[in-house]
C-alpha cells in the first residue's frame, strides 16, 4: 500500500520502477531464464492442483483384501489377492469362521449342496458348537447324507441337550430346501419324521 502511494506521489519512484521492471523483464526474457522460469511455474501450479485436489478428493490410497497362508514346512508368508476386492477406508479385522459359515449358508441356498460339501469337508478349524452341527448336518442332508445326517443329529442331542430349538429349525430347514431343490424325493419324508419326532419330545 505505502509503495503504491509512493509510485503515486514520487516521480522519480515511477522512473525507478519501470527502469527495474523493464530490466527484470530483459533477464527473465532471455531464452534459457525464460524456459526454466516457466518450468518454475508450472511446477507450482501443478503442486497448487494437486494440493487442492488432495484436500478435496483424499490422498487416493486404498486398502485390498489379502489372504495370508502359513507353509507348514518352510513358515514361509505367501499372499492371495482375494477377487480384487478393494476398500477405501481401512475394512475391519476378517472374521474367517464367520466367512466360512457365509460361505457354507450362500451354497446352500443356491442350491449347490456337493459344493458346500466339499467346503465343509476342507475346513478343519470351525467352533464345535450347535450352530456349526446344525450347519453341518443340512449340508449332509442335503447331498442325501440321510444316515450321516440323522447320527449326528442324535449325537448333537446328546451333546447340546438344553438347544434343541437350532438342531429343530436345521430340521425344518432341510425339509424346506427338499422341497424346493429336490422336490418328491424319498428323503423328504425321513425329515418329516424328525419334525415330529421333536414335537413329541
Amino acid at each position: 500500500m505505502a509503495y503504491a502511494v509512493l509510485l503515486l506521489l514520487n516521480p522519480t519512484a515511477r522512473e525507478v520502477s519501470r527502469d527495474t521492471a523493464a530490466i527484470l523483464f530483459s533477464i527473465f526474457s532471455t531464452p534459457f531464464i525464460l524456459e526454466t522460469t516457466c518450468a518454475l511455474i508450472g511446477v507450482f501450479i501443478l503442486l497448487a492442483i494437486n494440493h487442492w485436489r488432495l484436500g478435496k478428493e483424499g490422498d487416493g490410497w486404498v486398502y485390498m483384501a489379502t489372504q495370508e497362508n502359513e507353509d507348514q514346512e518352510s513358515g514361509a508368508i505367501s499372499a492371495q489377492r482375494l477377487q480384487g476386492i478393494i476398500f477405501k477406508d481401512m475394512p475391519l479385522a476378517l472374521d474367517q469362521e464367520s466367512t466360512t459359515i457365509g460361505i457354507l449358508e450362500g451354497y446352500l441356498d443356491l442350491g449347490m449342496a456337493a459344493q458346500a460339501l466339499k467346503e465343509m469337508q476342507e475346513q478343519n478349524d470351525l467352533t464345535d458348537d450347535v450352530s456349526t452341527a446344525a450347519l453341518k448336518i443340512r449340508i449332509l442332508a442335503a447331498n442325501i447324507d440321510t444316515e450321516p445326517a440323522l447320527l449326528m443329529l442324535k449325537q448333537s442331542l446328546e451333546r447340546f441337550p438344553q438347544a434343541q430349538e437350532p438342531l429343530l429349525q436345521a430340521v425344518r430347514d432341510t425339509v424346506n430346501w427338499l422341497h424346493t431343490h429336490l422336490p418328491n424325493h424319498s428323503a423328504t419324508a425321513i425329515w418329516e419324521s424328525q419334525i415330529k419326532e421333536f414335537r413329541r419330545e
